[in-house]
C-alpha cells in the first residue's frame, strides 16, 4: 500500500515539474500566426463592409442620389441667398438697404436735401442691379436629368410602399379565410412570387426608359459636337445616298451657325439646379426686386418733395433748374426782401446766376458788373469746357443775328439789306382801310416777334433735335420693322412737336438769358419798355451809373403802381438788387417793400456796416450779416 502511494506522489511530482518547463518556440508557428492576424483583419474588414452594405440599404435612395449635388436646404439662409444671387444680387442688397437709411438718418441732419439725392442715387444703383441680378436668375434651368432621376426613385420608393402594404393586406385575408394551413402557405407563395415577378418587370421598363432617353440625348451631343468640330461620316456610311454639290456648303454653314448659336445659349443659359431650387431663387428674386423697385422709388420721391419744399428758401438751391412759377410759391412761399451786409461780388454773382437758373429774372444796380458775358445759361453746364463752349458759341452766334449790331458785320449784311428792301417796298404802299392797316400792323410785329423768338431758342431746338436723333440708328439696328415710312414718321412727330415749342413760354425753352448792361452815362431811351422785358423774362439788365440808377429805380416804382392797379403779378419772380455804396431813398425802400409780395418782387438791398444802422430792419423780411 505505501508502495503505491509512493509511486503515485513521485508521478505527480515528476508531472508537475513537467509542466512548468519552458520551451522555445519554432520560426514555423510565428509565421503560422502572422497568418491567423491576416486572416482575423481581412475577416474584419469584411465583417465592416457587410455592416456597411447593410447600413447603405436602409439610406433613403433620395439621399443617396444627392450626395454629391448641391441642394439649398442643406444651406443656412444668408449661404442660400448668397448661393441664388451671387455678388451682384448681395451687392443690390446692400445698396438699398444703404440707400434705406440714409434716407431715415436725414430727417436729424440740418440739410435734407443733399442726403436725399445721395441715397437715391444708392437707390437707383441698387434698382439696377438687382434687375442685372433679376436677369441672371431668370436664366437659370432646371436639371431634367437630375429630377428624371430623383422622380424614378421616387415612383419606386412609393410603389414598393404600396406593394408591401398590399401584401401584407393580401396575406391577412388569406390567412383569415383559409381552412387548412397547407391553403395558405400555397397561396402565400403563389402570391409572393406573382408580386416579384411584377416588380421586376416594372425595374426593367423604368431602366429601359431611362437608359433609351439617356442614350438618345448623348446620341445628339455626339453628333453635335462631330458638325461643331467639322467631321463628316465615314464614306462607307454613305454608300448608296446622293449628293447635291449645290447648296452643300451653305447648308453645312447653316448647321455649324445653328450649333454655335445653340452653344452660346447654353453658356448664357445659367447653372442648373433643382426644381425646388430654382423656383425659390424666382421668389427670393421676386421679393429683391420689389424691394429695390419701391425703395429707390420712396428714395426718389423723398428727394422731390424736398427739394421743392427747400426750392424757395433763401438764395441758394441746390441744383438749380428753371422750375420756378405759381405752383412753387404755392408749395412754399418765398422771402421778397433781404438785407445783406458786407456781401462781396463773387457772392453776389453766384445768387444772381442762382436766382436765373432758377427760372428768375433780374435788373441788378452796382457799379461792378457781375457776370462774365452778355449770356448767362439757365442750365448749369458742368460736361465738360468742350460742350459749354459748342454751346455758347451756338447761342453767342444766333444772338448776334438777333441785335443791331449785325449790321456792322459782313456776312449778315445781304440778308439785312433784303429785308430792309422788302420794309422799304411795304411802307411805300397804302392802305386805305383802317381795319386792313391794323391787320398788317399785327401781322408784320407777330412775324418780328416770331422770328425773334426763334432766333433765340435755336440752340435748345437744335439740342433736342439731336438727342431725338441720336438713338434712330440703334432702333434701325435692332429692329428690322423699323423701316423708312416709321422713320418719316418720326421725323415728322418730332418736327411739329418743335415747332411747337416755339409757342410754350417756359425758360426751359431759352437755355441762355440775354444781359443788356448800361454803363456810365448810358440808359435806355423808353425805360419803360426795360420795365417790360424784365417783368415778363426777355432780358436782364445791370445799370452801372448812381445817379441814373435812382432816377431809373424811382420809374420802376412808378411802373409797380401802375401794375399794382390791374393787380398784375409777374409769374416769375422778378429780383431787384441795390449794391452800390450809398443806399437809395427811404420812400424807394419802402414802396419797394409794400410792392414786392403783392407783385412777386423780390427786393434785395447790400449794404455795408457803416450804413446797416441807417437802415429800417423792420421792413425786411431776412437780415444776413455776411461779412
Amino acid at each position: 500500500m505505501i508502495r503505491y502511494f509512493t509511486f503515485i506522489s513521485l508521478l505527480f511530482i515528476s508531472l508537475l515539474g513537467f509542466s512548468q518547463v519552458e520551451y522555445d518556440e519554432p520560426e514555423e508557428s510565428k509565421e503560422s500566426k502572422e497568418a491567423v492576424a491576416k486572416q482575423e483583419a481581412a475577416d474584419k474588414k469584411e465583417n465592416d463592409d457587410k455592416k456597411s452594405a447593410l447600413a447603405d440599404k436602409d439610406i433613403d435612395p433620395l439621399v443617396k442620389a444627392l450626395e454629391n449635388y448641391e441642394v439649398g436646404d442643406d444651406m443656412s439662409l444668408p449661404v442660400r441667398i448668397f448661393w441664388y444671387f451671387g455678388v451682384i444680387g448681395v451687392t443690390s442688397i446692400g445698396l438699398y438697404i444703404l440707400a434705406l437709411a440714409l434716407s431715415l438718418f436725414s430727417l436729424v441732419f440740418k440739410n435734407k436735401t443733399r442726403i436725399l439725392f445721395l441715397s437715391t442715387l444708392i437707390g437707383i444703383a441698387g434698382f439696377v442691379t438687382a434687375q442685372i441680378n433679376s436677369d441672371i436668375i431668370s436664366s437659370f434651368e432646371v436639371d431634367i436629368l437630375k429630377e428624371k432621376e430623383l422622380e424614378s426613385i421616387r415612383d419606386n420608393t412609393r410603389r414598393q410602399k404600396e406593394e408591401e402594404a398590399r401584401y401584407i393586406k393580401e396575406s391577412k385575408a388569406i390567412g383569415s379565410s383559409n381552412k387548412f394551413a397547407e391553403e395558405s402557405v400555397k397561396d402565400f407563395n403563389e402570391m409572393d412570387k406573382r408580386k416579384n415577378e411584377k416588380s421586376d418587370d416594372d425595374d426593367e421598363d423604368d431602366y429601359s426608359n431611362t437608359k433609351v432617353y439617356e442614350e438618345a440625348i448623348n446620341k445628339k451631343l455626339e453628333a453635335e459636337k462631330k458638325k461643331a468640330k467639322g467631321e463628316l461620316e465615314p464614306a462607307y456610311k454613305l454608300a448608296g445616298k446622293k449628293k447635291r454639290v449645290e447648296g452643300k456648303v451653305v447648308k453645312e454653314k447653316a448647321i455649324q451657325d445653328a450649333v454655335k448659336v445653340e452653344e452660346k445659349d447654353q453658356g448664357l443659359a445659367g447653372r442648373p439646379m433643382l426644381r425646388k431650387d430654382k423656383y425659390r431663387a424666382d421668389d427670393y428674386d421676386r421679393v429683391n426686386y420689389s424691394i429695390a423697385k419701391w425703395i429707390s422709388a420712396l428714395a426718389l420721391l423723398a428727394f422731390l418733395i424736398s427739394y421743392v419744399l427747400c426750392f424757395n428758401v433763401g438764395l441758394k438751391t441746390l441744383f438749380p433748374l428753371p422750375f420756378a412759377g405759381p405752383w412753387m410759391d404755392f408749395v412754399r412761399e418765398k422771402t421778397f426782401t433781404y438785407l445783406l451786409v458786407n456781401q462781396q461780388l463773387d457772392k453776389s454773382s453766384k445768387m444772381i446766376t442762382t436766382c436765373v437758373r432758377r427760372g428768375e429774372n433780374f435788373i441788378y444796380y452796382g457799379e461792378d458788373y457781375p457776370l462774365e458775358g452778355e449770356l448767362i445759361s439757365r442750365v448749369q453746364f458742368n460736361w465738360g469746357s468742350l460742350i459749354g463752349r459748342v454751346a455758347s458759341g451756338i447761342a453767342y452766334f444766333f444772338h448776334d443775328i438777333d441785335r443791331a449790331r449785325a449790321m456792322e458785320q459782313s456776312r449778315y449784311l445781304p440778308i439785312r439789306k433784303m429785308g430792309e428792301w422788302y420794309a422799304t417796298r411795304i411802307e411805300k404802299l397804302t392802305v386805305k382801310s383802317p381795319k386792313t392797316a391794323d391787320i398788317i400792323d399785327i401781322t408784320v410785329m407777330c412775324i418780328k416777334r416770331g422770328i425773334k423768338r426763334i432766333f433765340i431758342r435755336a440752340p435748345f431746338l437744335i439740342f433736342v433735335f439731336i438727342v431725338s436723333m441720336l438713338w434712330v440708328p440703334y432702333i434701325f439696328n435692332i429692329h428690322a420693322a423699323f423701316n423708312n415710312t416709321v422713320f418719316l414718321y418720326y421725323f415728322v412727330t418730332v418736327s411739329v412737336s418743335m415747332i411747337c415749342m416755339l409757342f410754350v413760354d417756359h425758360p426751359f425753352m431759352t437755355i441762355f438769358l440775354p444781359v443788356k448792361a448800361y454803363r456810365y452815362g448810358k440808359m435806355p431811351e423808353n425805360p419803360m419798355d426795360m420795365f417790360d422785358s424784365a417783368w415778363f423774362g426777355r432780358e436782364a439788365y445791370c445799370v452801372h451809373d448812381e445817379s441814373l440808377a435812382v432816377q431809373n429805380l424811382f420809374e420802376f416804382c412808378s411802373f409797380l403802381q401802375t401794375r399794382a392797379e390791374t393787380r398784375a403779378r409777374t409769374f416769375r419772380c422778378l429780383n431787384i438788387v441795390w449794391d452800390f455804396p450809398k443806399l437809395p431813398p427811404q420812400g424807394i425802400i419802402d414802396q419797394l417793400t409794400d410792392f414786392s409780395q403783392a407783385m412777386n418782387v423780390r427786393f434785395i438791398l447790400i449794404a455795408s456796416s457803416g450804413e446797416y444802422e441807417q437802415i429800417e430792419q423792420s421792413s425786411f423780411q431776412t437780415v444776413e450779416q455776411v461779412g
